[in-house]
């Protein structure tokens, strides 16, 4: 049966029936059939026609149901009642505290994720399926496939953990990567018996029955001569051909190992490539600093862009690398024997007997050995995570763990403890893990989607939880994180500021949690437009929203550093390595070096204090980039978040997104 998607738009009323939770329908339009990508349908959350929110819409007529599964979850589309064959997901409504709340969320509208689509006939048997995915606004399918791959990617680092000889380390991110040479070297190894192959392929002999004209029947079987005798006027006749064919499960065996190498080049090729976009752009704020005539630390930031250009031609030669790589792989794949279907492999006879089948697999399985081997359960929970309806989420907690990792906290239980849950509960909601430092500066718990109670005992879920505790203090500070989809600097204001009291201030006033002190809640999201790192400055960064994508991290390693400078105290942690730094006192700032990172940082104080809030005195940290504190123009000065005067007392005035607005 054929089941198609597509945009459509529903208008609604409420429910007459007061004890009814459906909205009812009054009108359906369907737009346009949703495009596909690699064979599955695509669809961006808020699209509108004519500032219409459309929706998605299941075509069929012969279902007699239509579920869409989401992770673990399902829900039950309803059929349209002006247009038959629609299916769509209509407005539900509830009571909460006495009145009645509508749902924000609806199929295709809102709700990003990886989707499947199933329709029943009568019997309840499925009779058709479809894949959507939904993404957000301004997120595009290419995004979409590398936050997949960087997914993949940071788990492998936390489950395989390489060692340095095993492949090259890259320095900013303290990741040991996939050993590309070796990899060149065998495929170098594989060429000449792959064209052994190809030229001299191994064929099996098969028995057909073929018609043809007597006259050219050269050798008669006995079914032939039986058939000749019975129908003499015949002017064809059925005879028995051997045809030798190539089509042999090894060349099946062989696509299935080049397809694997050929997955693995893609995989690492995308995502290092995002990692060479983010070093480019820090090594372009950091030489915007360097330029200035008055940069006093310039040995030291000249160390630091020589370290970042060294993992940048790391990354460009890899890339070239991999290229290469993959035109070798791709040219075998495009021969005309291994146009076949792909079969896992075995150890078969010709693979031990015939000395070009029995190098190739050699080779072939060395290859794949490079790429340390995890169980099928784990298989499984990886490839759940890289399907699940909250990727975002998910990349948004591997990609905390990964800074918590780089500052030398101690991430070793994370693996193992994150598909412990996912095997016995078939989800990570509510997971939590302990990180001690390696440096013995404290440690840290995570809690991904905890269910908390607020002081009014409704449900408090944020995201993630962050907690800190000094060594030898009782007690622990706390910050929440929330991810968020939404394209703000398209929405009007008043959406903003919604979420930003619902998954901000919310959890920031009412997280009240025994031993605790609650010191900031965050907004994460994908608007670039929109960051803005101290929004209540009544309570310095209690507040703050910042976007992070893929290659495109800065914000979040500024996060992690006001973490451990400005509320953990931590002035002394380099925030490039993790390494303590002793700093020197220069008149009435403290200023630390970090001498293998090249990495400079100063605590200072505002100039303004005295005359605009000398009793609200803070640390004013400075950075050559990335700083929490808006930058005066890559300069050494950034402006104070009480007074938002810069050194020279120039008042900064920022609107909600975080853009400068003039008054």
């Amino acid at each position: 049966m054929n089941m198609k998607l597509y945009e459509i738009y529903v208008r609604e009323q409420e429910p007459v029936n007061r004890t009814s939770p459906i909205y009812l329908e009054l009108e359906t339009k369907v737009i346009d059939e949703l495009p596909k990508e690699k064979h599955q349908y695509v669809m961006k959350e808020y699209s509108r026609e004519n500032n219409q929110l459309l929706q998605i819409g299941v075509e069929s007529l012969e279902a007699k149901r239509i579920s869409v599964a989401m992770g673990n979850k399902s829900i039950e589309l309803v059929r349209s009642k002006n247009r038959p064959e629609i299916w769509y997901e209509p407005s539900k409504r509830w009571i909460e505290n006495g009145f009645f709340i509508r749902s924000e969320s609806r199929f295709g509208m809102n709700a990003c994720g990886n989707f499947e689509i199933t329709a029943f006939d009568e019997s309840d048997k499925p009779i058709a399926k479809q894949q959507v995915v939904v993404l957000p606004k301004h997120f595009t399918f290419q995004q979409y496939q590398l936050m997949q791959k960087e997914v993949k990617s940071l788990f492998e680092v936390l489950a395989f953990n390489r060692t340095e000889e095993a492949g090259t380390i890259l320095r900013e991110s303290q990741i040991v990567m996939y050993p590309i040479r070796r990899l060149k070297s065998l495929l170098i190894e594989l060429d000449p018996w792959m064209n052994k192959i190809i030229e001299n392929p191994m064929e099996q002999l098969e028995h057909v029955r073929t018609k043809k004209v007597q006259s050219q029947i050269k050798r008669w079987d006995s079914q032939a001569i039986i058939e000749k005798t019975i129908y003499p006027y015949r002017e064809k006749i059925s005879v028995r051909e051997t045809l030798k064919d190539t089509n042999l499960m090894e060349h099946g065996m062989i696509r299935g190992m080049l397809d694997m190498i050929k997955s693995r080049i893609l995989q690492d090729k995308e995502v290092e490539e995002s990692m060479l976009v983010n070093l480019n752009s820090d090594l372009i704020k950091r030489i915007e600093a360097l330029s200035k005539d008055n940069n006093s630390f310039k040995k030291e930031m000249e160390l630091r862009c020589s370290l970042i250009r060294r993992d940048i031609g790391i990354l460009e030669q890899r890339q070239e690398d991999w290229i290469g790589c993959l035109t070798k792989v791709e040219a075998f794949l495009e021969e005309p024997i291994f146009q076949v279907t792909p079969i896992e492999k075995e150890f078969t006879h010709l693979f031990s007997s015939e000395p070009s089948y029995m190098a190739t697999f050699d080779l072939l399985e060395e290859i794949d050995l490079l790429t340390p081997k995890i169980q099928l359960h784990e298989q499984d929970f990886i490839e759940a995570m890289m399907n699940s309806p909250h990727l975002y989420e998910v990349w948004m907690l591997l990609q905390l763990i990964h800074q918590f990792r780089r500052l030398q906290f101690d991430c070793s239980q994370v693996w193992e403890s994150l598909v412990e849950k996912y095997t016995r509960e078939k989800k990570i909601n509510g997971w939590n893990c302990h990180l001690p430092s390696l440096q013995n500066q404290g440690e840290f718990w995570i809690y991904y989607e905890p269910n908390l109670r607020g002081e009014d005992n409704g449900l408090l879920k944020p995201d993630y939880l962050i907690c800190y505790r000094r060594s030898k203090s009782d007690i622990w500070q706390v910050h929440s994180l929330d991810a968020k989809y939404k394209p703000y600097s398209d929405f009007a204001v008043e959406i903003f500021e919604y979420d930003l009291e619902r998954s901000c201030r919310r959890y920031y006033r009412q997280i009240n949690i025994d031993n605790t002190t609650m010191r900031s809640a965050a907004l994460v999201h994908i608007d670039k437009q929109s960051t803005h790192w101290n929004i209540d400055s009544d309570s310095i960064y209690k507040t703050s929203h910042f976007s992070v994508l893929p290659g495109e991290l800065g914000n979040l390693e500024i996060y992690m550093t006001r973490l451990l400078h400005y509320f953990f105290e931590l002035e002394e942690i380099c925030p490039s390595c993790g390494k303590v730094v002793k700093g020197v006192k220069d008149k009435h700032k403290m200023v630390y070096i970090c001498a293998e990172e090249g990495e400079v940082w100063v605590s200072n104080k505002c100039g303004s204090r005295w005359d605009y809030h000398r009793t609200q005195d803070i640390r004013l940290m400075k950075y050559a980039s990335l700083n929490y504190n808006n930058q005066v123009q890559n300069n050494w000065d950034v402006h104070c978040p009480i007074c938002w005067r810069d050194y020279n007392r120039n008042i900064l005035n920022l609107n909600l997104f975080g853009n400068r607005i003039n008054l």
